[in-house]
């Protein structure tokens, strides 16, 4: 195949997992006031650290192979502050961000990385819990007056204590929590 071909495929699929569950239910998540996965990742890093491990995965069923940009799971490492991190976001514009055997190869290739170098996946699933909380979304709601969150405003929040993230961490790890679950939990946690 010549090189230009390869470029074009490369760009084609590139362009095909960037558009995530395509712009209707991104325009969807966004009029409800949620971030997508990528938007969520980019808010919390340093800009343009992030760099993507499986961006060309798909579903492992023929039938919904092209239907599954990444997966439903964006995954990766970055930095926060200078500080090396590994990330893995949800994509909840394709298949509800359901798992399946190919996203969950990536999620364990992420946590192994991440634990080869020392990096804190608890820690990490605790502050994804507390971010994703409705405690946090309606802080934005009615402090900021806003939904659409940046960098800025991640890093004015008050956060929960490290302690209190690694326990949240724990009681998160392996769980398929509904969000009045993990409300629960993280209100539990901090009051």
């Amino acid at each position: 195949m010549p090189f230009e071909d390869l470029l074009k495929q490369l760009q084609e699929r590139t362009a095909r997992a960037l558009a995530m569950g395509g712009a209707e239910k991104l325009a969807r998540r966004k009029a409800e006031g949620h971030l997508n996965a990528r938007e969520r990742i980019d808010y919390l890093i340093d800009d343009g650290s992030f760099v993507e491990s499986g961006m060309f995965a798909a579903g492992i069923r023929p039938e919904v192979r092209n239907k599954t940009p990444a997966d439903a799971k964006v995954a990766g490492f970055a930095r926060i502050d200078g500080r090396e991190v590994a990330l893995v976001s949800n994509d909840f514009t394709v298949l509800g961000a359901s798992s399946s055997v190919i996203n969950m190869k990536k999620i364990k290739h992420v946590k192994q990385v991440a634990s080869r170098r020392g990096l804190p996946m608890i820690l990490a699933k605790g502050l994804a819990a507390f971010l994703n909380s409705t405690l946090v979304d309606v802080y934005f709601r009615q402090f900021n007056g806003h939904t659409q969150v940046n960098a800025t405003d991640l890093r004015s929040l008050n956060y929960p204590t490290m302690k209190q993230l690694e326990r949240l961490g724990r009681k998160t790890e392996g769980a398929g929590l509904a969000q009045a679950e993990l409300d629960v939990l993280v209100e539990g946690e901090l009051f």
